[in-house]
């Protein structure tokens, strides 16, 4: 999280009524259970995944282009209805409780065509109808810091970051426990980059939370404190993004040619269950051969125990996202052959 704010944006006097409102109940903020969804094109599921949104945290959900996170999204709040399986939000299915979960939660979408028509006074007007907790001061706060001039221009004739600025300032001046956002900072420049992290810190002191999306994984290194992986359609894992930069590491052999080369022929005889035993994702082959791990404690002892020279790297945030899909990947194909 940012150390240094340049702009502070929100007025926290209402504090208590945003813990208030989350607090009412108690247990993880969404439960997926057997949940699938089957388009023309793709399978999404089945999905059992529980994420308990934590106040002053952040999540983000990672994955390949086209592996669900929007679908997910847009399950969590009501836009796709699954064919099988139940969502619940704060503890509530949207079938018994749609207006109490959705005063909870404010979602900024990627799909911005769906405000083609509508200008922004437009939505200022829906929001001071429709959103109880729509703050309107908040708002012009947050029209000036992110700079929004052109409140009576169509949306479709807006530039794509005057249309992401437009639509964060209006979520974001709702007063809610839970923001849904799907790739926040597509179009924004750097500048409103700096403005809108200041923004969500200033929620997260309030004590909401933050479920996203977002390819940018510089944004997640700084601020993401739970990871969930997802691919083709399912949830592969969920991590605590420190845990994981702490644990995981890739190993290179040091020793010489003939050495790494029956190090390479030790580990390709090597059953799925020793390298797992051994905290080994996978082997790397190349000029220097190298050994991703998960657990680096048990890699560093395996290793040492055989008697190998190695050097230990550890791995960005990117690196560990892209193991852990291949290895899902590796896995799949091993099915089929």
């Amino acid at each position: 999280m940012l150390k240094v704010r340049t702009h502070n944006v929100f007025d926290v006097r209402d504090e208590a009524t945003i813990r208030s409102q989350r607090f009412d109940y108690e247990g993880p903020i969404v439960r997926l259970d057997g949940v699938s969804k089957k388009f023309s094109h793709f399978m999404f599921g089945p999905v059992d995944l529980t994420l308990d949104l934590k106040p002053e945290t952040v999540t983000a959900i990672v994955g390949t282009n086209g592996s669900g996170k929007t679908v997910l999204l847009n399950m969590l709040v009501h836009w796709i209805k699954p064919t099988h399986g139940t969502v619940y939000i704060f503890g509530k299915r949207y079938s018994e409780a749609e207006r109490w979960i959705k005063s909870r939660l404010a979602y900024v979408p990627d799909f911005q065509e769906m405000f083609y028509g509508l200008t922004v006074r437009d939505l200022i007007k829906q929001h001071e109808r429709f959103a109880p907790d729509w703050d309107g001061e908040r708002f012009k706060r947050l029209a000036n810091v992110f700079e929004l001039t052109s409140i009576d221009v169509p949306f479709e004739f807006l530039s794509k970051g005057n249309r992401e600025r437009a639509l964060l300032a209006l979520m974001l001046s709702r007063r809610v426990p839970l923001y849904i956002l799907d790739e926040p900072t597509n179009g924004l420049d750097l500048f409103v980059r700096a403005r809108l992290y200041d923004a969500w810190r200033d929620m997260l002191e309030e004590g909401a939370s933050i479920l996203m999306v977002s390819h940018d994984v510089s944004l997640l290194e700084r601020f993401a404190d739970v990871v969930v992986v997802m691919h083709q359609g399912r949830v592969l894992g969920v991590y605590e993004k420190d845990a994981l930069l702490d644990d995981w590491a890739r190993f290179i052999v040091e020793d010489e040619q003939e050495v790494r080369k029956d190090c390479v022929s030790h580990f390709d005889a090597c059953s799925k269950e020793q390298m797992t035993s051994a905290g080994m994702m996978a082997l790397e082959k190349g000029v220097l051969s190298s050994i991703v791990s998960s657990d680096r404690v048990k890699t560093r002892a395996y290793l040492s125990e055989l008697g190998y020279r190695f050097q230990e790297h550890r791995m960005s945030l990117e690196e560990i996202i892209k193991a852990l899909i291949d290895f899902v990947k590796e896995d799949q194909r091993s099915l089929h052959r």
